[in-house]
């Protein structure tokens, strides 16, 4: 008798953990979440088709908890990694991640970086046998709402002194909404895809570098246009981000700003013509 129970109590749990994926899926088509992961970023997006897709992995091992938080107990698989550059905050929980879960595939650019973090991180891709790839502009990623807008070309191999600016951008489509995700992206690099994109006009952006002075310039935003802004940064967090004059200069030109300080968690459903946020 004792075992039965067990044995139904195992059936329910599964039934309502199908229950959960089913109606989640059922209920928008994409789910874009910026995880409340302190100075740091972390960007969980759940795809119309069942993907999970990881972008960066923040400063530590809340990542592990976050993700916890929003895939079912038995998914242990996230079909895609995105390590936008090398630096610790946007990285060192990517180590605990590829440690816990199983990774099908992990894009990041390449470049050359002395960071023991970052050595730690390719050794373990490479020792638990994911499949690694160099990604940059124009690159089939196999999600045809996806796509690369930077680095324009493929950076491996090469060094630079400023990581920021090798960031991965990424613009997601889906529907007629378009979510644009910069990573530490500065004003150089923003003036480089004003310069080299026709339109960029967006619905949601993930400002640059924690919302820092070293970005969000104003012809990125008036070429992007966002509604709304994502600022991701840790409370009282030594750098002063989000920058005061970044926040005035977006809200001046007509963007609603959401900071992972203020509200925790920032949940984004997209539908095919419409969003909104939880």
């Amino acid at each position: 008798m004792k075992h039965k129970k067990i044995y139904i109590a195992i059936i329910g749990l599964a039934f309502v953990g199908f229950l959960f994926v089913y109606f989640s899926n059922q209920q928008h088509d994409w789910r874009i979440i910026f995880f409340d992961i302190g100075q740091g970023d972390s960007i969980l997006i759940q795809t119309n088709d069942g993907q999970d897709i990881l972008i960066d992995g923040g400063p530590d091992s809340t990542v592990i908890y976050k993700l916890g938080e929003y895939l079912p107990f038995y998914d242990r698989t996230i079909d895609l990694v995105i390590a936008t550059h090398p630096d610790a905050d946007h990285i060192v929980g990517l180590i605990e991640v590829l440690n816990r879960y199983q990774v099908k595939k992990f894009l990041y650019t390449g470049i050359e970086d002395d960071s023991s973090i970052y050595a730690t991180l390719q050794k373990i891709v490479n020792d638990r046998k994911v499949t690694a790839e160099i990604t940059f502009a124009g690159q089939d990623l196999g999600i045809h709402e996806l796509e690369v807008l930077y680095p324009l070309e493929n950076i491996s191999g090469q060094s630079f002194d400023n990581t920021n600016n090798t960031s991965i951008v990424l613009e997601i489509q889906s529907g007629e909404i378009k979510v644009l995700l910069t990573g530490d992206a500065e004003k150089e690099v923003e003036q480089l895809l004003v310069d080299t994109y026709d339109n960029l006009d967006i619905d949601i952006l993930k400002l640059g570098h924690h919302g820092s002075n070293t970005s969000s310039i104003e012809e990125f935003i008036l070429a992007t246009k966002p509604e709304v802004a994502i600022v991701s940064a840790g409370e009282d967090n030594r750098y002063g981000h989000p920058a005061r004059r970044v926040i005035k200069r977006a809200e001046r030109l007509g963007t609603k700003i959401l900071s992972t300080i203020e509200v925790g968690d920032i949940v984004i459903n997209i539908d095919e013509q419409k969003y909104f946020a939880e």
